[in-house]
């Protein structure tokens, strides 16, 4: 009769310890997908067209680049 009450509670613990490893998996796997979603695409992508193979000035890139710090400095202003 002792060893039957031993055996059930054995059987009981067991019973939790595999619900309790089953939820834990599940509440990590929901949080690694959650975690894994795509950023937001910028609004601001414009294409400007083909480039035709031609070497250009480095002044197209600085000229590009300070007004790219401009948009960002003005997106902060507001």
């Amino acid at each position: 009769m002792k060893s039957l009450k031993m055996l059930s509670r054995i059987n009981v613990l067991k019973s939790i310890h595999v619900v309790l490893m089953f939820a834990s998996v599940t509440l990590l796997s929901s949080c690694y997908a959650t975690m894994q979603t795509p950023r937001p695409a910028r609004a601001e992508i414009v294409i400007g067209g083909h480039d035709n193979g031609e070497h250009r000035d480095g002044d197209d890139r600085y000229e590009r680049r300070r007004q790219r710090q401009e948009r960002r400095h003005n997106q902060d202003d507001n």
